[in-house]
């Protein structure tokens, strides 16, 4: 039996289907998680994530929570392609696709309570990091490189440390894409245990530190 889940309304139904299609154009073959508390709904991407679990690659979670209509109960993984053709009906009503997607990352549940506030950071500058990782990529990677050579190079860009907090770089560029950041909103830093949230009011982007 197919599950389905119930948007407030129809300005609900475009903010996700811009927040996913976001996701996308950063990992065109990308999954999304749907977990619901209620009528409160978690939607998980992962822009930047490890394929080894013995690796050190970071995995760095993008996440918008929003209300739902009526009390639900979704843990669901799908692909960002197929959600997407679901939204594209522009319906309150989401029946989701039956296909159900493997990733390592989903099996990561940052905590829901706990945390403390430890900084802020300045948009600006995140942009600034984003801006010059994604040069640094592209210059890195010419067409024929090899798959395992293009993972190490995002590795090694968006795994680098900066300022205080020494968060990996990818925070900043899933800031950046996945449209979490306005001109002058400073970026609140929160610590619960090694996990790291940065938040905005447009969104929550979350590691876990090494």
């Amino acid at each position: 039996m197919s599950q389905s889940i119930v948007l407030e309304d129809e300005v609900a139904v475009s903010d996700l289907e811009q927040f996913l299609s976001r996701a996308k154009r950063l990992d065109k073959e990308g999954a999304v998680r749907l977990r619901s508390y209620g009528d409160v709904l978690t939607v998980t991407v992962a822009p930047i994530y490890g394929t080894s679990i013995l690796g050190n690659d970071p995995t760095i979670l993008g996440m918008r929570v929003m209300k739902l209509a009526k009390t639900e109960s979704v843990d669901v993984v799908v692909s960002l392609s197929s959600m997407l053709d679901r939204l594209a009906i522009k319906d309150e009503l989401i029946h989701l696709p039956p296909s159900r997607e493997v990733v390592s990352w989903a099996g990561i549940s940052p905590p829901q309570q706990g945390w403390l506030q430890i900084g802020e950071l300045d948009p600006v500058e995140i942009k600034s990091i984003a801006e010059a990782g994604i040069s640094e990529v592209a210059n890195a990677v010419p067409g024929n490189l090899g798959a395992s050579l293009v993972q190490r190079v995002r590795s090694d860009v968006w795994g680098r440390k900066f300022g205080k907090q020494l968060l990996p770089s990818g925070v900043c560029f899933a800031l950046s894409g996945l449209g979490f950041l306005v001109s002058d909103e400073k970026v609140r830093v929160f610590q619960n245990g090694n996990w790291r949230r940065l938040t905005t009011d447009f969104g929550h982007v979350l590691t876990k530190t090494t």
